[in-house]
């Protein structure tokens, strides 16, 4: 098969992690597989780093979606390529690939991946129902929301986020916790919470500050600090330490997930969180809102913890819990363990996507 994704933001979180392993792994797999992305994106850099991946990288400059130019060059790449496979997965994409059929009539067929819960208005659906051929949810919780928006649901596939186990056999000098205890002043028993995130209600985890032990550290990773964090942390925390690291790269936050005691994730908006996935893969439990495409990742009590939205109670009693219990801590770490590794294996993902892309084709004929 010829498969051509594109993503036009580029920005490295989970979402794009699944990417590029879905992208490298098809072209393992023998399919030519091109991936359309910003050249100075962290998403390109990431696949110009995996030395010896057959992906076809096609870079852009900052051209908007409507660019007429980059419309023309897509179209003759999909031409000129006999792409049969075209797969948009962020919305600046969508938008593209739908003004690329409608100027050309290209006869790809046009898929886009739904990686969140999809917030766009109703009265956008029949406009993507109308060019867009069939669309991916990485999570039930995904479809369920798209059926709302009256997606037609025998145009909607559900093929859950994967994760590769390789990716988690990292030398032990390469974690090297040490270095960050010592560059965030941090003894070796201190109790560590963490949130690797971008802005995803972190507010929710600071309002919990004070039903946390008191030695605990908070730390966030993939944010920095605001004025209105600032100000809740110096109301709840009562003396507790709040760390802001930032954004930083995918194998520096699993070295920060190897630090973490306990992950928590407070988004109400997941369509399947890598995060969560790579926490549960190193031996990090987790404690996540009961909401979207945590429900599906999370068997609450077995190999993670799941709290009501916004009661922030309930969060902190089973953080605590977590940090307490170490007969029901090593349960939720070894059944997590299997979840991310087994459950949610990438192969898993990589299969759903060819038996997704073979009936397609096969059905267009």
């Amino acid at each position: 098969m010829n498969i051509l994704f594109l993503n036009m933001r580029g920005t490295l979180g989970g979402a794009m992690e699944s990417l590029s392993f879905l992208a490298d792994g098809l072209a393992r797999k023998g399919h030519r597989v091109y991936l359309l992305c910003r050249k100075d994106s962290l998403l390109h850099k990431k696949m110009e780093n995996i030395w010896d991946t057959q992906v076809r990288l096609v870079s852009i400059g900052k051209e908007r979606w409507w660019n007429f130019g980059l419309i023309q060059k897509i179209a003759r790449l999909i031409r000129d390529r006999q792409i049969e496979i075209v797969n948009a997965q962020e919305g600046y994409s969508l938008r593209l690939i739908i003004l690329i059929k409608i100027c050309y009539r290209i006869h790809a067929i046009l898929l886009d991946t739904r990686r969140h819960i999809p917030r766009n208005p109703i009265w956008k659906t029949w406009f993507y129902t109308r060019w867009i051929d069939h669309h991916i949810g990485v999570s039930k919780e995904v479809k369920e929301v798209l059926v709302r928006k009256k997606y037609p649901p025998h145009k909607i596939e559900v093929i859950l986020n994967g994760t590769p186990p390789e990716k988690y056999q990292i030398p032990k000098k390469e974690i090297d916790l040490e270095s960050l205890r010592k560059k965030h002043n941090l003894k070796k028993q201190t109790p560590i919470l963490g949130c690797v995130a971008v802005m995803k209600e972190q507010m929710q985890i600071l309002k919990a500050l004070p039903y946390f032990p008191d030695e605990v550290v908070l730390i966030f990773v993939g944010i920095s600090e605001t004025p209105s964090l600032k100000k809740l942390c110096h109301q709840a925390s009562k003396g507790k330490r709040v760390i802001y690291v930032g954004p930083v790269s995918n194998p520096e936050t699993l070295r920060y997930l190897c630090l973490f005691d306990v992950k928590i994730l407070a988004s109400t908006g997941e369509g399947l969180s890598q995060a969560l996935l790579e926490s549960m893969a190193l031996g990090t439990p987790v404690v996540a809102t009961d909401q979207a495409g945590n429900r599906s990742l999370i068997r609450h009590g077995e190999n993670g913890l799941l709290f009501p939205n916004d009661d922030h109670k309930t969060m902190a009693k089973q953080v605590n819990q977590l940090l307490s219990d170490t007969s029901f801590r090593k349960r939720i770490i070894q059944a997590g363990k299997k979840t991310a590794l087994i459950d949610f294996s990438v192969e898993k993902t990589l299969s759903a996507h060819e038996t997704l892309f073979k009936r397609l084709i096969q059905k267009r004929g």
